[in-house]
Order: C-alpha cells, then structure tokens, then sequence
C-alpha cells in the first residue's frame, strides 16, 4: 500500500514538457549497476533546426548524499532521442537530471527501480 501511494504522491516528477519537448527520466539498478535514461520524445510538428539539448545527472546514495554528478549533451530533431549514463551501483537511492532547453530548464526526479 505504501509503495501504491508513494508511487501516486511523486507521479510527475519524472516527466515534464521543457520549451515544447516533452522529456523523461528513469533509473533502474541491474547486475551491481545503475542505468540512467533521459528521453527526449518524438514530436512529429518540429520542423525546424536541430537545437542543444543538456542534462546534469546526480546521483543520491541511501542517505540522501550526492554521489557523482554527469553532464552530457546531444542535439534534438524532432525524433525521439535519448541521453543515457550508467554507475556502479554503491546504493544508490534515487536520480536527479537538470535539463536544460533554452530558455526553459526543469529538474527531474526517479527512484531506482530493482531488476
């Protein structure tokens, strides 16, 4: 039941539209590592230049503590696309990603989900 409404409380702060993108983020822990996967979706409408797009992930460990931070950056077409990192799993709790598309910037939140 918890875990229900704990799911149902932090709905949203995995996802958010940043300047017209719709983007996603979502952690999951497999074979001693965590997985990280910042999507960017596809959105048939865009028909214009190819624009930058960033992300700062920071890693949380079961006290709440940052870990270790990444930045990475790519170019959005229109087609869905994805900037993804990975670390060795040293407990870590949760994820959170700065994104960045000019002029707009949101943080997002994931849980690490165990496979």
């Amino acid at each position: 039941v918890f875990t229900l409404f704990n799911s149902l409380l932090t709905k949203g702060e995995s996802y958010d539209t940043i300047s017209g993108v719709k983007v996603s983020l979502s952690a999951f822990s497999f074979e001693d590592k965590v997985f990280v996967s910042v999507k960017f979706e596809d959105n048939e409408k865009y028909q214009g230049d190819s624009f930058p797009v960033y992300a700062k992930v920071s890693f949380y460990d079961s006290q709440g503590q940052l870990y270790y931070q990444e930045e990475s950056s790519t170019f959005y077409t229109g087609k869905e696309t994805f900037l993804r990192t990975s670390l060795t799993d040293y407990d870590i709790l949760y994820v959170e990603s700065e994104i960045i598309i000019e002029p707009e910037s949101s943080v997002l939140r994931s849980e690490v989900v165990h496979k």
